[in-house]
C-alpha cells in the first residue's frame, strides 16, 4: 500500500472520530418527565422539555431536572431544644419545576436545596401559628387559617426558586401539654355552656307553655262564668215571670204560698220554741182570727 493511500486513510479516520465526537457532545435527549438544562461557563442558557433528541454547542454542559410532581414532607417543631415539650406539626407541600432556568440558578439542579428553603419558610410560618400563646382553635380546626399560612409564606420562595407550588397542607398537629390542657378545658367549658343553653332553652318552652295554659285556662273559666251568669239572669229572669203570673191568676194563692215559704225559712233554724202574734200572717194561716171559732 502506497503512502498516498495510508494517508488518505488516516484523514477518513480522523473526520470519522471527529464527526464521533461532535455527535456525541453535540447530540442528547430528554426523557419523559424530565427537563434538560444547557450550562455554559456555569450559567444555564437555555432549557429544552420535549422528549427527544435534541443538538446543543459542543463546549456546553448539560442537566437534566425532575419536572414531574413532587412532594415534600417534614414536621415541624415549635420548641427546637425540647421537641417533646412544644407543639409540632406535620405537613406536606405538593410541587413541580416551572421555570428551569430559575430553578438551576438557585439551587444548581439540587432538589434538597429547593426543599431546604421550602422547609425555612414553612418553619417560619408554623412558628407563628403553633408558637405562644397556644391558640385551641388552631389544634381543634387547623385547615383553613394555617393551610393558607402556608400558601401564603411559600409564594415568594416559589418565585425565587422557579417552581409551582400546587399544594400546601397540615397533615397532623400535636399540640404542646399546656395547650393540651387549655384545650380540654375549653371543650368542657364549651359543652357546659351547652348544657346550660338546652336547660335554659327547655326552662323557657316549659314557662311559656304553662302561661299559654294557664292564659287558656282563665279564658275558659271566664266564658262559663260568663255564661253561667246569663244562664242565671234568665233562669231569675223567668222565676220572676211565673211568680208575676201566678199572683196575677190567683192573688190570694199567691198571698197564701208566699206566707208559706217564709214561715218554711223561719222554721229551718234551730229555734225550739216559736211565738205569734194575733196580728201576724202566719197566725191568720195556722187559725181564724181572734174572736172567731173554726177548726186549728
Amino acid at each position: 500500500m502506497s503512502n498516498k493511500l495510508l494517508t488518505r486513510l488516516f484523514i477518513v479516520m480522523a473526520i470519522a472520530v471527529a464527526g464521533i465526537f461532535v455527535l456525541e457532545s453535540s447530540l442528547y435527549s430528554v426523557g419523559p418527565g424530565e427537563t434538560a438544562v444547557i450550562v455554559q461557563h456555569g450559567e444555564a442558557t437555555a432549557s429544552t422539555r420535549q422528549p427527544g433528541l435534541h443538538w446543543k454547542p459542543v463546549n456546553a454542559g448539560l442537566v437534566s431536572l425532575d419536572s414531574r410532581v413532587r412532594a415534600a414532607h417534614d414536621i415541624f417543631n415549635a420548641d427546637q431544644k425540647s421537641p417533646g415539650t412544644g407543639a409540632s406539626a406535620g405537613y406536606a407541600v405538593i410541587w413541580r419545576l416551572s421555570q428551569p432556568l430559575t430553578y438551576y440558578g438557585a439551587t444548581q439542579g439540587k432538589e434538597e436545596a429547593a426543599v431546604s428553603q421550602m422547609k425555612e419558610a414553612v418553619d417560619g410560618a408554623l412558628r407563628k401559628q403553633l408558637a405562644a400563646p397556644a391558640n385551641p382553635a388552631v389544634f381543634a380546626e387547623p385547615a383553613a387559617s394555617v393551610d393558607a399560612a402556608l400558601a401564603a409564606a411559600l409564594k415568594p420562595v416559589a418565585a425565587k426558586l422557579g417552581i409551582a407550588v400546587l399544594a400546601a397542607r397540615i397533615t397532623s398537629i400535636t399540640p404542646a401539654e399546656g395547650a393540651r390542657k387549655q384545650i380540654v378545658q375549653s371543650m368542657l367549658q364549651a359543652e357546659s355552656q351547652a348544657r346550660q343553653a338546652g336547660r335554659d332553652k327547655a326552662r323557657d318552652a316549659a314557662a311559656r307553655k304553662l302561661a299559654a295554659t294557664r292564659a287558656q285556662a282563665h279564658a275558659i273559666l271566664a266564658a262559663a262564668r260568663q255564661q253561667a251568669a246569663s244562664i242565671k239572669g234568665e233562669g231569675e229572669a223567668r222565676v220572676a215571670g211565673i211568680y208575676a203570673k201566678a199572683s196575677s191568676a190567683a192573688p190570694g194563692f199567691f198571698r197564701f204560698y208566699q206566707t208559706l215559704l217564709s214561715e218554711q225559712a223561719a222554721l229551718t233554724t234551730h229555734t225550739r220554741l216559736y211565738i205569734l202574734s194575733t196580728d201576724s200572717p202566719w197566725f191568720k194561716l195556722l187559725g181564724t182570727a181572734p174572736g172567731k171559732s173554726g177548726k186549728r
